[in-house]
């Protein structure tokens, strides 16, 4: 297994496919690469098609896949602003890889089959990973990853929504020889790449664990028998003055529906969004569900909890895995330098644990990651894909 990621910041389209693929031939000489990841900025959208045309030409692929974004990262620099193309290239040898891109209207319902989502998307069940690069504003995400763990409840998944565009069919997807403006690309493997998936979601809890006792849908109107409202104040006298400033902005709520669980740890929750407030009735509304039962943990977040969280996740991989031979990076474009005031903040981060790695990706308007046994939707995080060399099958 080889990988490579080849980054340029030029302006020039032309000249910045030129850059990446003199630093991809530098390492791979004239083998044509069994799969490329392509991620090019808005700054190039005159030359999107050019742009995927020219790579298929001069380099032949196998597979090729890859999204415009707001901002790039290649060869472990995050370019957040400012024209930018990345390619990360790979040899995979005794891997099969699958590429798929779909729309949604044919989707099959909630209540299908396990073989019906797999004859839908046409892949293997032995699959053992999947990476998914979507089109924010066309696609029924959430129905679909549901069905992909359905479906393929043992391979891991991860992924990121493109960001070059504000609006439907301003972004593009790339799949093969196609281009696509609208839907969801899809990238599965099957025999020795494996792939470990990785969701920093960047928050601290605070005050204690609650159990929702009465809710409907995303709306908690109690929490341990108490307005949600009157809870969330009761945890916020107890805070001292820098996380109640905190409180004010960068309030999150940690969620757990698994009955299994009854006392929550890192990684256990899935963070959502406080979107509104309800002061009549005492009721708070998430960004997501939150089914009576459910326990609730209040988190903040800042830049120091982010980075402790993203250090817990890599030594944890350390000590179980080992090692990586590459890193797509999904970060929400909320990260960066607006979190952290310096760049290349995640990227230098997984270097110093793991590195040197070949560090490709881009910043999403919302990150594909697991936590637990599912599939979400996230924000504010880094999904992180660690790929590695598994044993002869």
């Amino acid at each position: 297994m080889k990988w490579v990621s080849s980054v340029s910041s030029s302006s020039d389209a032309r000249q910045a496919l030129d850059d990446v693929l003199d630093q991809v031939r530098s390492d791979f000489g004239e083998q044509p690469p069994d799969l490329v990841f392509f991620f090019v900025s808005s700054q190039h959208e005159a030359h999107y098609a050019d742009l995927h045309e020219w790579l298929r030409e001069e380099l032949s692929p196998k597979h090729l896949v890859g999204c415009t974004a707001r901002g790039i990262i290649g060869r472990g620099l995050e370019i957040e602003t400012g024209p930018a193309l990345c390619v990360n290239a790979a040899l995979l040898p005794g891997t099969e890889v699958f590429t798929r891109h779909t729309g949604f209207e044919d989707m099959p319902d909630a209540d299908a089959s396990p073989e019906d989502w797999r004859q839908w998307i046409d892949l293997d069940p032995e699959i053992n990973s999947i990476v998914m690069l979507a089109d924010p504003f066309t696609t029924e995400l959430e129905k679909f990853l549901q069905g992909m763990d359905y479906a393929f409840p043992f391979a891991q998944k991860i992924g990121g929504l493109a960001s070059a565009g504000g609006e439907a069919l301003q972004n593009g997807l790339y799949c093969e020889d196609l281009m696509r403006h609208e839907g969801l690309v899809l990238i599965a493997f099957k025999g020795r790449t494996c792939m470990e998936p990785m969701v920093a979601q960047g928050c601290r809890p605070v005050g204690p664990v609650a159990t929702v006792t009465r809710a409907r849908s995303n709306m908690i109107v109690e929490l341990d028998g108490t307005s949600a409202l009157e809870f969330i104040q009761g945890v916020n006298d107890g805070l001292d003055a820098y996380d109640r400033k905190l409180f004010k902005s960068a309030l999150f709520f940690g969620v757990t529906n698994d009955p299994f669980i009854d006392q929550p740890g890192p990684g256990d929750y899935l963070v959502r969004n406080l979107i509104g407030i309800d002061y009549d009735s005492g009721a708070i509304i998430l960004a997501g569900i939150a089914e009576e039962g459910s326990l609730i943990q209040l988190h903040l977040r800042d830049r120091k909890s982010s980075r402790i969280d993203l250090e817990a996740l890599l030594d944890r991989y350390l000590e179980t895995h080992g090692e990586a031979k590459n890193a797509l990076l999904f970060s929400c474009l909320g990260r960066g330098q607006y979190l952290y005031s310096t760049t290349n903040h995640d990227s230098d981060l997984l270097n110093e644990r793991l590195g040197p790695l070949p560090i490709s990706g881009f910043f999403c308007t919302g990150e594909i990651g697991p936590v637990g046994a599912s599939t979400f939707i996230h924000g504010y995080t880094s999904s992180i894909a660690l790929f590695k060399e598994g044993p002869v099958a």
